[in-house]
């Protein structure tokens, strides 16, 4: 089964297949070829031999427009998995119950308003994908209540739930085996991951009842404002307020529960994070989750022990010294894309170098001051405050860390679309230095521990 306008193979029916096998999915109608050849009759199960036949054809219509699941979520069940969210995520619970104290999150009676397709996809992510699926949810919470936050009106708050809650869609028609590989990815395959956003897009753009607005907001929640994000890298003047809420939340949930993991840390721990990408989200956006998160701040009791102390005080002289190592090399990448008048394929490359750099200056880590400040400290001269603060400079080094890593990758992929055109000097020189940036990493991972 191939997508309508692309080549690429949609594989939904994969998908269907493998619930089918806890969850009866039935074909509501038969399902043709785009030359009318029966497929799959009407009444059958969509199981892995059904599958394989959709997987050669495409299909005169959607695919989930002609199945039905026999175990649908439906609005009880999301509550209950929201609960299940808050008794996973304590720090969320303790936001929840201070900015809700009657414990009503009342952005869920509009989903007795979702259409039937919709309900199947919420159910097929939670059975096939539950990591997106409460990434969902997790977004979604967060969304509706920064936008609130901006004093939206309630169509819009309700637009952005929508958005937020199926943002992830299109996930669910990529390869499984592409989704597995993590972050090991080719720049073909890297691209092929940012067509989820279409997909998404053009899913819910097909579904009664989705706002516009919401289907604007999943286009975009991968675009930032300096024109560094993806599909499109358009600019601060071409987003939408919805969609910069939404990838605000993204991002957000993406700190908490990607980076931080088990590790002790909160969402107020995720402010330093977003004091070092300002300009990468709308001004009022940015405001709003930062007066959303400064009321986790308020609730955290984190205390360092000595061990945790000494911990920091030994890694973070290593990670400003890697900075500041790094910090050449990125200068060198700046001088040469600068340099040439019409950068054409190395044009995103020197938006993203060009944020780093930006960001490395922000947060001051490079400063030889700063790592002569850290090893002047010692486990008696560290109190709670000091520790926290160190704390803070370690986060924003690790985020500073994933971003070199998301240049090399966005350098990566450029060099594979470059064409030559006399410019394979710069192609050269550019995979040179990248090659270097990929060294430091590796040092980082040597030095640090990962």
């Amino acid at each position: 089964m191939t997508m309508a306008g692309s080549d690429a193979t949609d594989f939904y029916a994969v998908r269907l297949a493998r619930v089918d096998a806890g969850c009866p999915v039935i074909s509501i109608d038969d399902i043709q070829n785009e030359r009318g050849t029966l497929i799959v009759r009407k009444g059958s199960r969509i199981d892995r031999q059904a599958a394989e036949r959709i997987l050669r054809h495409r299909l005169v219509r959607p695919l989930e427009e002609q199945v039905a699941l026999g175990c649908m979520l439906d609005v009880p069940d999301l509550e209950a998995c929201y609960q299940a969210l808050f008794a996973a995520y304590p720090d969320l619970d303790a936001l929840r119950r201070h900015v809700e104290p009657d414990g009503v999150y009342s952005e869920l009676a509009h989903a007795a308003r979702f259409h039937p397709v919709f309900w199947q996809k919420l159910t097929v992510l939670r059975r096939q994908l539950p990591r997106e699926f409460e990434k969902a949810l997790f977004c979604a919470w967060l969304a509706t209540w920064i936008a609130r936050l901006h004093g939206l009106p309630r169509s819009d708050v309700e637009a952005v739930f929508i958005a937020a809650i199926g943002h992830d869609f299109g996930m669910l028609h990529l390869s499984p085996a592409l989704l597995a590989k993590g972050d090991a990815l080719t720049p073909a395959e890297w691209h092929g991951i940012q067509r989820h956003v279409d997909i998404g897009r053009d899913l819910l753009r097909r579904l009664p009842g989705v706002p516009p607005l919401a289907v604007r907001a999943v286009a975009e929640h991968h675009e930032r404002c300096d024109g560094t994000g993806y599909p499109r890298g358009l600019e601060e003047k071409d987003l939408c307020l919805a969609g910069q809420i939404l990838a605000m939340a993204d991002s957000i949930q993406a700190i908490r529960v990607n980076q931080f993991g088990g590790s002790g840390r909160t969402l107020a721990n995720v402010m330093p994070f977003l004091q070092l990408n300002t300009y990468t989200h709308f001004e009022s956006v940015y405001r709003a989750a930062m007066a959303l998160l400064k009321r986790a701040k308020d609730h955290e009791s984190r205390k360092f022990d000595a061990g945790q102390i000494g911990h920091l005080l030994k890694r973070l002289p290593v990670r400003c010294r890697w900075l500041r190592g790094t910090e050449r090399i990125l200068e060198r990448l700046l001088e040469m894309l600068e340099g040439v008048p019409d950068p054409r394929d190395y044009r995103r490359l020197l938006r993203v170098a060009q944020r780093v750099r930006k960001m490395i200056t922000q947060a001051g880590l490079a400063q030889a001051d700063v790592a002569a400040w850290v090893e002047g400290l010692s486990l008696e001269t560290v109190d709670q405050e000091t520790a926290r603060d160190l704390d803070d400079l370690k986060l924003m080094a690790i985020e500073l860390h994933w971003q070199i890593r998301n240049l090399v990758r966005v350098g990566e992929s450029c060099l594979a679309k470059a064409e030559s055109g006399g410019m394979d000097h710069l192609k050269g020189t550019v995979g040179f230095v990248l090659g270097e940036l990929r060294g430091e990493l590796a040092r980082w991972d040597e030095e640090t521990g990962g």
